[in-house]
């Protein structure tokens, strides 16, 4: 099997003076993902056992200034556009493919739509997105789905919509022990799957999963996931850390949750060592 670039486990959100937004090669976006940051204080409503922010380590305390995002934003597209950034030196091993833009992702360090005002980041970046007349360009959220049933929140859905957006929502666990289990939340899990599947009778939706090992055993084998699976027909490409696989969701589901058909699924599985 061969081994990624080095240039795909770059994904620091960090980026010279940057207080928000940072580039990072993705394989998922097969290009440049430019992330933003929405929670530089590290603040999450979820603790999931696999995370990689460490939340022993306060983070920035600051409100995301609007004008400053901007700035960031217009900076490093025309990085990419111009092709400057590959001039940098974690970026220089970035392989040719993927030298190119993608989308603007959502993401950082904590859950981005717990941000207050969350509609007007989606219509700043779709401002961008016009002004720097990349239409083609996508608008990616990466979620956990916890706070779709916030007004504030359907509007920024509404605005991705309209501006070629697209939504991954994380789902890990079929059963609400096993979602207690990973996520260690609050929320419960019918929150989840009651907001994924009301967002998706509007729009299509992207379900990411990571099938993980818990001390060693899949979780899945136990049944943890099998609600998923069993609704699904599965095709998966690649093996070990670069595996992916999508489901689909079946014409005739047989038991819940029964996304609409609108739903994509695709996992990436992570052996553990």
């Amino acid at each position: 099997m061969t081994e990624p670039s080095p240039v795909f486990l770059r994904h620091s959100r960090q980026f010279g003076e940057f207080r928000f937004v940072y580039p990072v090669v993705s394989r998922r976006a097969q290009g440049v993902s430019i992330g933003v940051n929405l929670n530089p204080d590290k603040v999450c409503n979820f603790n999931c056992v696999y995370c990689q922010v460490d939340r022993r380590d306060p983070g920035n305390k600051v409100f995301v200034e609007l004008d400053r995002l901007r700035e960031e934003l217009q900076t490093a597209i025309r990085l990419v556009q111009s092709g400057e950034l590959f001039q940098q030196g974690r970026f220089s091993d970035t392989p040719q493919p993927f030298r190119r833009l993608n989308d603007i992702a959502f993401s950082g360090d904590g859950e981005p739509t717990t941000y207050a005002n969350f509609d007007e980041v989606i219509q700043l970046a779709a401002d961008v997105r016009r002004a720097e007349a990349l239409s083609d360009m996508k608008l990616v959220l990466i979620t956990n789905a916890s706070m779709f049933h916030r007004p504030t929140v359907q509007r920024g859905l509404s605005l991705m919509d309209e501006n070629n957006g697209e939504i991954w929502a994380k789902l890990d666990a079929g059963t609400p022990e096993f979602f207690a289990k990973v996520a260690r939340t609050r929320i419960p899990f019918t929150r989840i799957l009651e907001n994924i599947t009301q967002a998706a009778q509007i729009r299509p939706i992207v379900i990411q999963s990571l099938f993980m090992r818990w001390n060693r055993f899949p979780a899945w084998k136990e049944g943890r996931l099998r609600p998923i699976a069993n609704d699904s027909t599965t095709s998966c490409v690649g093996e070990g850390k670069s595996s992916w696989c999508r489901f689909t969701p079946s014409p005739a589901p047989q038991r819940s949750p029964s996304f609409p058909r609108s739903v994509r699924m695709k996992s990436e599985t992570l052996p553990v060592a």
